[in-house]
């Protein structure tokens, strides 16, 4: 609760209600203001929107996808070294039901 409060969406959504006001008085400015000031923030608006689609869908292919390979597969030097993982060096076995399940990976392997 702290770090809601504390951070920026407080902010925005008071200033939410006087977004109307700042685009009059641009427009009162010069008329081709206001509409840049609205194209811009339609524009902010619609890129907010397809950002938030694309990180979703990002997400969920790499929860898809971080069960599919152990995690030491991915790394850089697990091509160059060819070692073996950590969890199997020590005891022999592989990664366990409980680091699995933290994971959020429901197969057993």
């Amino acid at each position: 609760m702290q770090r809601f409060a504390s951070g920026p969406v407080p902010f925005a959504f008071f200033d939410a209600p006087w977004t109307p006001v700042f685009l009059f008085a641009l427009s009162f400015f010069h008329w081709m203001l206001g509409l840049l000031a609205v194209f811009s923030g339609l524009s902010l608006f619609a890129l907010a929107l397809m950002t938030q689609a694309r990180t979703a869908r990002l997400q969920a292919a790499g929860a898809a996808s971080a069960c599919a390979a152990p995690p030491w597969s991915a790394s850089p030097q697990s091509g160059a070294m060819r070692s073996v993982p950590p969890s199997r060096s020590r005891t022999g076995a592989g990664p366990s039901r409980s680091s699995r399940a933290r994971s959020g990976c429901s197969s057993s392997r």
